[in-house]
């Protein structure tokens, strides 16, 4: 396998950080049980079983996030480990590891799971799973802890282990006095006053003026401030830090690239469908001003399957490999685009290929579990059955338990107005209606988790 070039090597973070570092570990089920326990404590005490409702109520309001605070996500340098009480118990009783190795970690995945506006500005709340040989470790946050983590590891990942929003996290996260700093140098003006371009095409009247003005390291640095400003969610600030490099080298793949993800991010904030066809327009011209770069095709690629642009994808992914040969990333995201169409005899081999790929122990194990499992699925009918019948079933629980919580908090005015007008009928459905929806919602949500790992192979060659 030739060697592959990285394009992110020029922009790596450098920042020491003390060791160990830790987080908070992402744990919903904390929210979920303290929930719970006051709202029956609350039930308690209408029904006048005062001792109980104390007793929930203790545990509801602060055990619970006593053993929240408790639960960390701990960094020492070779290991991430879980230290809280709960988890340490529960893995101590199946017989699990408390911890991951990072050369057994297989995937990092990111998503931005909320935002909220302030002052011009989209505040992104990420969460962050490291999937490996060990438990799943989950972390979210959007504060310095939450940086001190990411620069801390993901420095020591591979860059093809990590998604494209953990990559952005991996080279552009920045303390946000940092990142105002380099703007005011670079005189950017503030999100108020840009707000209004946004919506228009950026004027090329001036193109050749700047061009010449400015060199290579003006767009080098205008480049890094972008995607710092993108990532810490001043995407206004950030759209007119790219329109001004844009015009010192309009020929740049990965500017071109950068560039259309915060149109992308843009159009999902503020619901414009013109801003998204000018990020796949931008994605598209970065796709032809790749030069053979391969590692940028295959970024590309997957910023096309995550917006739903499923052939645009498939052409981006197959020129990395025509371009490059074996390359890794390509070739799961070619797996993953067969596994939507349901072509499993194509699934198969591109994890298979992809396992030649690489010479990673960790990658090498996943590639070949999942080639064995879906080599299974299509060999074993009776094993397909009963994983398309849980995967259902998981879809099923999915909106079920949505809607037992749904009808759970839209009970709890009825229970208002009951009390407030003093209607102990109206009351009483109220109380009831919410307290089944919400034990509905508990199981449902413990079932699930239930059904989420696959089926052994070995009980049903055993049946």
């Amino acid at each position: 396998m030739p060697p592959v070039f990285d394009a992110y090597d020029h922009r790596e973070i450098r920042d020491h950080v003390r060791l160990p570092v830790s987080i908070r570990a992402y744990a919903p089920g904390y929210a979920a049980t303290a929930l719970l326990l006051t709202f029956f404590s609350i039930l308690s005490l209408y029904l006048s079983f005062r001792v109980v409702a104390v007793i929930l109520i203790t545990f509801g309001i602060v055990v619970v996030p006593l053993l929240w605070f408790s639960d960390k996500i701990v960094f020492d340098g070779k290991r991430l480990i879980r230290t809280g009480i709960l988890p340490r118990a529960w893995f101590r009783l199946h017989g699990l590891r408390t911890w991951t190795k990072l050369r057994n970690v297989e995937q990092v995945d990111t998503v931005a799971v909320g935002s909220f506006r302030r002052g011009g500005r989209v505040r992104f709340m990420y969460r962050t799973s490291i999937f490996g040989d060990g438990p799943q470790i989950v972390f979210s946050g959007v504060g310095k802890s939450y940086r001190r983590m990411i620069r801390a590891v993901f420095p020591k990942f591979e860059t093809h282990i990590l998604d494209c929003r953990s990559l952005d996290l991996r080279f552009y996260v920045a303390e946000p006095y940092e990142i105002s700093r380099s703007a005011s140098e670079l005189k950017i003006p503030s999100a108020d006053v840009l707000e209004s371009w946004i919506r228009e095409r950026p004027s090329r009247s001036k193109k050749g003026t700047e061009t010449m003005q400015e060199g290579p390291d003006r767009a080098e640095q205008l480049k890094l401030t972008a995607n710092q400003l993108r990532v810490s969610g001043s995407l206004v600030r950030a759209m007119e830090a790219f329109r001004r490099a844009l015009r010192i080298e309009p020929l740049n793949g990965w500017l071109l690239f950068d560039y259309s993800r915060c149109l992308f991010s843009l159009s999902n904030l503020n619901n414009d469908p013109r801003l998204g066809r000018r990020g796949a327009a931008a994605l598209r011209l970065a796709e032809r001003r790749a030069s053979g770069d391969a590692e940028l095709l295959e970024r590309i690629g997957e910023t096309y399957r995550q917006f739903g642009f499923s052939r645009r994808a498939a052409s981006a992914y197959q020129a990395a490999i025509e371009r490059l040969g074996e390359c890794f990333r390509a070739l799961i995201g070619l797996a993953e685009l067969a596994l939507d169409e349901g072509k499993l005899a194509h699934v198969v081999h591109n994890f298979s290929a992809a396992n030649m790929a690489t010479r990673n122990a960790a990658l090498k194990r996943w590639t070949r579990s999942e080639a064995d499992y879906f080599t299974r699925l299509s060999d074993d009918d009776n094993y397909m059955e009963l994983e398309v019948s849980r995967m259902n079933l998981l879809d099923k629980l999915d909106r079920w338990k949505k809607s037992a919580f749904r009808i759970a908090l839209y009970s709890i005015p009825l229970i208002a107005v009951g009390l407030f007008f003093d209607e102990p009928l109206v009351a009483d459905a109220g109380w009831l209606v919410s307290a089944t929806a919400f034990l509905t919602w508990a199981g449902m949500n413990v079932v699930f988790r239930m059904l989420t790992p696959r089926i052994p192979y070995e009980l049903v060659e055993d049946d």
